[in-house]
């Protein structure tokens, strides 16, 4: 059975996929591609040299003649299914968004019954495309339910189509974080997109029917976001208005239904204005610190200021929750220093307890030559352990105390924030009328900085290790410890890196043990913390960098995964200009390396990116993972930029 290594482009894929085929046949290597890249295939051809055209793979007689490029084009459309076992993270913040929606009756809200995750090859490559070409390359994208009448699965196969008629906005299209729904029979289907928002402008309760794609380029905006509302006083609707279809795709396909809302009779009573009955009071006074109702707002407390409950909760809710984040780092140091305490004083009684010993043993064998003696040293190493245990309760005694203290606090704080979780006006109220005290409690502990030093009067053993090495190798180094950035595919800065096969730099090296230090004079260091969750057996998406400066240039490290080969590719990209340079790239920890260089970054490629392929297989990578971290180095190799 001949065995074939090809270069697969999938759809209108400018990067292929390595993949490693043994076929008798043509149908059989249909299908072997086809499990691999798990799209169902329409066709696959290849470039027939003698007519200049692509020419359907009818047998592997091209293969055979060492052809090893294959086009194949797919249906486009995978619809995958999401559990809440599985892919908890990902489902659960879909079900905030569904459940976030306004129901059609009172009492009920919305429910989640199946999430499949759309893919569709051609669709993501346009809309990566339209990315780079957008006013802001570098704003963020948002989650939004699609709110116009096309066919769901229409969108799904061929993308958003613009509308031929204006709307409220204009030519766009309307995506929403609330979209109204009047009736629900047994369940409905939503589509939730991802739309890259770029540079918008904001309209607060206004419509402009004249808005079409060339006036919004005219006024260098890539969107528009409508904030609209009955009343000033009242909660905003926020709305994402496009005007190109590329620049949305089709995410979450949810199915969902309706359910009775949580909570008993009497917190929907509690909820309900005593002033106007029938009306939910949903608003929160802030003249009054007080929950009223829409209708208040044009009575007793006509002219005030009012938001809606839930956000003034969610904005005091963050707040309490970082200061919880602090009171947990304080409460985190006052157990590592009594546990260094403890540590101290046991190695105290450790030594006294053998010094005793020691002394048992001299005192049974000296007899009654050194019982005086013996009696003398007991009575010093009695006094020193007493004078030391005396001075260790100094530190021990407040250290307990304040942690009682700061326990309580904390337990104070959980139950305030689980009056917001349960989401219930009323008990907003409540929560929002305790936070004066809760903050004035949360001010009273020590500052982190104004900890006292438990240890500054205790006698410590030192350790003395040579490090003038390890000082001399990172003396000109710039040490930033961050997390990658995971899952993102377009440059931050605007630029897409694309790699075809065959331009990549052959001429990788290993440097020798004895130019390692050398090779680590100038350059970066990138500490990758948490390598378990950024590195996982499944990782599929490129990771990065924060951009860092470099000769006089800003640069990036992008780290890539080789599903093929189960191998790392480390690529070095030029942010907004058009330098390039020769580099190496290290991997290391204690007594280990892993050094390889790459030169010649090809004219084709200025102002992108070039590195090495492969630059360590993933069995190899956890030989330098080191308390769950991994340590990078890029540097240059001395010949300048070019």
């Amino acid at each position: 059975m001949p065995d074939f290594t090809l270069l697969v482009y999938v759809d209108n894929a400018l990067t292929p996929m390595k993949i490693d085929a043994f076929a008798n046949d043509a149908t059989e290597l249909v299908i072997q591609i086809q499990k691999v890249i798990g799209l169902p295939i329409v066709s696959i051809s290849h470039w027939e040299e003698e007519a200049r055209e692509y020419a359907p793979l009818k047998n592997l007689e091209p293969l055979l003649r060492g052809k090893n490029k294959v086009w194949v084009a797919t249906s486009g459309v995978k619809a995958m299914p999401i559990t809440e076992e599985k892919d908890a993270l990902e489902y659960g913040s879909i079900r905030e968004l569904v459940e976030k929606l306004t129901p059609p009756d009172d009492g009920q809200m919305f429910e989640v019954r199946e999430i499949l995750r759309v893919q569709n090859h051609l669709l993501e490559q346009r809309f990566r495309t339209h990315r780079q070409s957008m006013f802001d390359t570098t704003a963020r994208t948002v989650l939004k339910f699609y709110a116009d009448s096309q066919p769901i699965e229409q969108i799904m196969k061929t993308g958003i189509r613009m509308p031929s008629a204006p709307g409220p906005y204009g030519y766009g299209v309307i995506f929403s974080s609330d979209i109204a729904i009047s009736h629900v029979t047994d369940s409905i289907r939503l589509l939730l997109c991802e739309v890259a928002t770029g540079r918008y402008t904001i309209l607060h309760n206004e419509e402009d029917r004249g808005t079409t794609a060339e006036v919004m380029q005219h006024m260098g905006y890539d969107s528009v976001l409508a904030r609209i509302s009955a009343h000033p006083s009242l909660p905003k609707l926020e709305e994402h208005i496009i005007y190109n279809a590329n620049q949305a795709i089709p995410r979450y396909l949810v199915t969902c239904g309706v359910k009775k809302a949580k909570g008993n009779q009497r917190s929907k009573q509690a909820d309900v204005c005593k002033l106007h009955p029938g009306e939910t009071m949903k608003l929160w006074c802030l003249n009054c610190d007080k929950l009223v109702c829409a209708f208040c707002m044009f009575g007793e407390h006509q002219g005030h200021h009012a938001k809606d409950v839930a956000e003034v909760s969610e904005k005091e809710r963050d707040l309490l929750l970082r200061c919880e984040a602090v009171l947990q780092r304080t409460i985190e140091t006052r157990q590592r220093d009594l546990g260094d305490l403890e540590k101290v004083k046991a190695h105290y009684n450790s030594i006294a307890r053998d010094t005793c010993d020691s002394v048992g043993q001299e005192a049974e064998e000296m007899k009654k030559m050194i019982d005086v003696r013996h009696q003398e040293l007991l009575r010093q190493i009695n006094h020193r352990e007493t004078t030391v245990g005396q001075r260790l309760a100094q530190y021990t005694d407040p250290l307990q105390e304040e942690l009682s203290k700061l326990f309580a606090k904390r337990t104070e704080l959980r139950e305030a924030l689980d009056l917001v979780r349960t989401g219930r006006p009323s008990a907003l109220a409540l929560f929002l009328s305790r936070t004066t005290d809760l903050h004035n409690n949360l001010n009273t502990h020590p500052k982190f900085d104004e900890a006292p030093d438990p240890t500054s009067h205790v006698p410590t053993l030192e350790l003395h290790v040579d490090t003038t090495r390890a000082k001399d190798a990172i003396r000109n180094m710039n040490v930033e410890d961050q997390n990658p950035h995971p899952h993102r595919n377009v440059h931050p800065l605007g630029t897409v890196a694309l790699y075809p096969e065959g331009l990549l730099a052959r001429d990788n090296t290993m440097d020798t043990a004895e130019s390692r230090l050398q090779c680590l004079e100038s350059g970066h260091i990138w500490v990758i913390p948490n390598v378990s969750e950024h590195f996982r057996v499944d990782q599929t998406r490129d990771i990065f960098s924060d951009p860092f400066p470099m000769a006089g240039q800003f640069w990036e490290l992008k780290i890539s995964f080789l599903p093929v080969e189960r191998a790392l590719a480390v690529y070095l990209h030029a942010v907004r200009h058009q330098q390039r340079t020769n580099f190496k790239v290290a991997l290391f920890k204690l007594n280990r390396w892993h050094i390889k260089s790459t030169r010649n970054w090809s004219d084709e490629f200025k102002g992108r990116g070039w590195g090495i392929k492969p630059f360590i297989a993933l069995d190899e990578l956890n030989n330098y993972v080191e308390n769950n971290t991994l340590k990078w180095v890029i540097v240059f190799t001395g010949n300048g930029l070019y």
